[in-house]
């Protein structure tokens, strides 16, 4: 299956998931930040404790998320060149 890409679309859409992992990784960041602090104010209970569990585990997969989007970002953007230096010939 042979399929064309658009390199300006391309680079569009890495542009906005550049955009969008920044905006993810700041409000992970604050999220645990606020939850830490609620932690410090005495929130410890069985009920905080799972709640702290699962923020964490769902951190763990937005962090690998975030990696894989800045690892395709890379592949898509070097395909826009690619494609963009071959339509030059």
């Amino acid at each position: 299956m042979e399929t064309e890409l658009d390199p300006a679309e391309a680079r569009r859409f890495v542009s906005k998931l550049n955009e969008d992992s920044r905006e993810i990784a700041h409000a992970m960041a604050a999220i645990r930040t606020d939850w830490s602090a609620l932690s410090l104010h005495g929130w410890d209970d069985e009920k905080a404790r799972r709640f702290g569990r699962t923020l964490e585990d769902s951190i763990k997969l937005l962090v690998n998320f975030l990696n894989d989007a800045e690892s395709y970002a890379g592949q898509l953007s070097r395909m826009a060149q690619h494609i963009e230096a071959f339509q030059d010939r």
